[in-house]
Formats: structure tokens, sequence, C-alpha cells
């Protein structure tokens, strides 16, 4: 079965949204811009990169609250279980066409092991941050 294509809106809500990172002293993250505050987070505690991933509103369908924190959950547990280190983050839509939506930022992995744990969870895009620290979208489908 193909799926939909993502609809330009959508992606450029993606590229438009805050990242906001819920660390010990949180941060916003921005597409396509450095962040030192990241990098500095992440040379400290030595992971290589990270990927912003949600399990909230699947293919960009708005769900029930209930629906999206089982989701939550389920991936914080997957990542538990895959010995991934995660901090929790939020993405902000600042034209608040989107409700807000919590993910995580998963810590020291692969690109493809993201993309992976992002069609899991039926994602439209995953937020990948290579150890340039600059962060990019992905389009899954």
């Amino acid at each position: 079965m193909k799926s939909p294509s993502i609809n330009g809106s959508t992606i450029n809500a993606y590229f438009n949204a805050n990242y906001y990172v819920i660390a010990e002293q949180p941060f916003y993250i921005k597409i396509g811009q450095k962040s030192k505050p990241l990098q500095d987070y992440c040379f400290k505690n030595n992971y290589q990169s990270a990927v912003f991933v949600t399990g909230y509103n699947p293919f960009s369908k708005i769900v029930t609250d209930k629906l999206n924190l089982l989701a939550h959950n389920k991936l914080k547990l997957m990542l538990n279980n895959m010995d991934i280190e995660f901090i929790l983050c939020t993405a902000i839509d600042l034209e608040k066409d989107w409700p807000d939506e919590v993910g995580v930022l998963a810590l020291d992995i692969t690109l493809q092991e993201g993309k992976v744990i992002g069609n899991i969870f039926k994602q439209n895009a995953i937020v990948w941050i290579p150890d340039s620290w600059i962060p990019e979208i992905e389009l899954l489908r």
C-alpha cells in the first residue's frame, strides 16, 4: 500500500517549529541552525548525534490526548529497552496551526535507527542532528 504524500503546509510546520529540549538547562533547536547548547550538552556526555522523534499524531492526523500519551509512553519504553538514552523534547508550532507534540531527543543513535523508530510510530518525518549539530528534517515517506 502506497503512503499518501505529505502536504506542503505540514512540511513547512516541521521546518518552522521550535524544538524545546527539556535538559538540565533547557534550550531550543531550530532546523538549519547550529545548536551550540545541544553541541555542548552532547560533547559533555560523549554523544555524537541525536534524533527528535515523537509518537504523537501518526501521519499528522490529530488523535486524542489519551492515544498520544499511550504512544509517547510506548516510545519511551521502546527506547529504554533498546538502551538508547533520551531527553524529553517538545515540537512547538509558532503559527499554532498544530498542537505542541511531546517527543524525545534520542541520543547517540544513527540516522537509520532514527528512521526505523519514526516509521514504527508512523511519523512523516524525524529531525536528524548529526555531529555538525545542525538539525535537518528527514522525511520518511
